[in-house]
């Protein structure tokens, strides 16, 4: 059974579904790329379909980081140990994961509230954009028009990743 399928077994991950559907999806994938990049490499030792697949986690983590890291980083302790069981040499096993953890570019700061609104408004649909700028925009000042455009302009960037990642 892979990382994925523990994780969605977990009672406690199928209460956390409820309340937070996006952020469970995005755990899901993250972990599923995992679980792709373990194959890929301990099944047919295809090292470049690990790192692409080890690229997607990256990306998801870039979201996921300031939600739950603890989950995140006991699950790729686990996807190591399984990879250097599977015979993979240690030092490949460390650099295919840290490339999953490891952001690269500019630090992004806005999206754990971009993520945050996006979840409030898949689950309140009724809510406009501007509410959800008000509950959610960090700029600490009067929310403005500008406050709900930059929220729903990376809540589209936000969608347009998670169509090319198919999650």
């Amino acid at each position: 059974m892979g990382t994925r399928e523990n994780i969605e077994s977990d009672e406690g991950f199928r209460a956390l579904r409820e309340r937070y559907p996006l952020h469970s999806r995005l755990l899901l994938a993250f972990f599923g790329y995992a679980d792709k990049a373990l194959d890929a490499i301990s099944t047919r030792g295809d090292v470049r379909s690990a790192q692409e697949c080890v690229s997607a986690m990256g990306e998801l983590f870039s979201w996921l980081k300031n939600v739950s890291p603890p989950l995140i980083y006991k699950e790729l302790s686990g996807t190591w140990a399984m990879l250097v069981k599977a015979g993979v040499p240690i030092e490949q096993a460390g650099n295919i994961l840290q490339r999953s953890a490891k952001g690269r570019g500019r630090p992004v700061t806005n999206r754990l509230p971009v993520l945050q609104a996006v979840e409030q408004k898949m689950l309140n649909p009724k809510l406009s954009w501007m509410r959800l700028a008000i509950m959610f925009c960090q700029c600490g000042e009067k929310h403005t028009p500008q406050c709900r455009e930059r929220i729903r302009h990376q809540a589209m960037e936000l969608e347009k990743m998670l169509a090319r990642l198919g999650v």
